[in-house]
C-alpha cells in the first residue's frame, strides 16, 4: 500500500457508506475463436456504488477520474460500476467492502 491521497480516501469513504464489491460466477455457451464453447464458471468481478443524489454520483464520477484517470457511466438504475481489477484490487487492499463486512 502506498500513500493515500484525499480523493482515494473519499473514494473508499463512499463505498463504505453505499458501495459493494460483487463477485459472481456463471456457466454459458459463447464463442471462442468461431467456435461455440461453454464456459463454465466465469469469473465476474466489480465494486458498485449506489446512491439517488446525482450530485453525488457525479462527484464520485470526478474523483475516480482525479485519482484512476478512470470515467465510468452512471448505469440508469443510479449506480456506477467499478470493472477494472487494478483499480478493484487498490480500492479493496485497504479495506473489505460490503453488507457484511
Amino acid at each position: 500500500m502506498g500513500k493515500i491521497t484525499s480523493e482515494l480516501a473519499e473514494i473508499i469513504g463512499l463505498l463504505c457508506a453505499e458501495g459493494c464489491h460483487a463477485i459472481s460466477y456463471s456457466s454459458y455457451w459463447g464463442k471462442d475463436r468461431g467456435k461455440k464453447r461453454f464456459f463454465k464458471n466465469f469469473k465476474s468481478e466489480r465494486i458498485e456504488f449506489y446512491n439517488k443524489d446525482r450530485k453525488l454520483l457525479l462527484h464520485y464520477q470526478e474523483l475516480l477520474n482525479k485519482e484512476f484517470n478512470y470515467f465510468p457511466k452512471i448505469c440508469k438504475y443510479d449506480k456506477i460500476n467499478i470493472c477494472k481489477i487494478n483499480i478493484i484490487r487498490k480500492i479493496t487492499s485497504y479495506t473489505e467492502l460490503g453488507h457484511l463486512k
